[in-house]
């Protein structure tokens, strides 16, 4: 998108909106949530750079890039004792419910590692538990080149950000918002200047807003 956030404008001592060809300064906040709540309108309103105009943006004026395992899936511990694998998607995997809330209302692409085989039972599956779907996904095709199974996270979803991602919805890293439990991965979307949240495992304390 067009605009950005920034705490290092001359004309500003707190957080700054800036429209980022020239940094022309729309708005001065002392505090970095009122920033987003402006953030957040101008981009409602204004698509950025590679924008594709097909996205009706959430609360957050972002793509939100949400992963599944441990992420969304609540009980994702438990693959293990209910193998195989289709039978924990189908009959056992459960989702966080607060994070579901959240998302209902947002662009949501889910960006996994689990593989392609199980795209199909994995969604129904979410339909069924929460009455929600994402918006896209982009589950794991390729096969890691060592020959140990799916191709590993943080590789995977990099080549979902070049080949399908940015493709698809426009390559400006300040439209996206990620969520994401595998340390490597959150490197990963850092690197192509993606911000990051790490994943909350404690449902006793739900967020109450999606970004930070």
């Amino acid at each position: 998108m067009p605009y950005r956030i920034t705490e290092n404008h001359p004309k500003c001592s707190g957080y700054a909106v800036v429209k980022k060809d020239g940094s022309r300064l729309m708005g001065c906040h002392k505090t970095k949530k009122k920033a987003q709540a402006q953030l957040t309108a101008l981009n409602l309103n204004e698509g950025g750079s590679g924008y594709k105009g097909e996205v009706v943006f959430g609360p957050s004026g972002r793509i939100i890039l949400q992963d599944l395992n441990v992420a969304l899936s609540s009980n994702f511990k438990e693959m293990q004792k209910n193998r195989p694998m289709s039978n924990f998607v189908q009959n056992v995997e459960e989702y966080r419910p607060w994070i579901v809330d959240l998302l209902k209302n947002e662009h949501v692409v889910l960006v996994t590692a689990r593989s392609v085989v199980y795209e199909d039972m994995t969604l129904e599956r979410i339909k069924s538990q929460t009455g929600w779907m994402p918006d896209d996904w982009c589950f794991n095709p390729w096969e890691d080149p060592g020959g140990k199974g799916a191709l590993r996270a943080h590789r995977a979803k990099a080549k979902y950000l070049k080949e399908v991602i940015f493709p698809k919805y426009g390559d400006d890293p300040s439209m996206y918002f990620a969520i994401e439990s595998n340390k490597y991965t959150r490197s990963m979307y850092k690197a192509n200047g993606i911000e990051c949240r790490d994943a909350n495992r404690d449902d006793s304390l739900p967020w109450k807003t999606l970004l930070p």
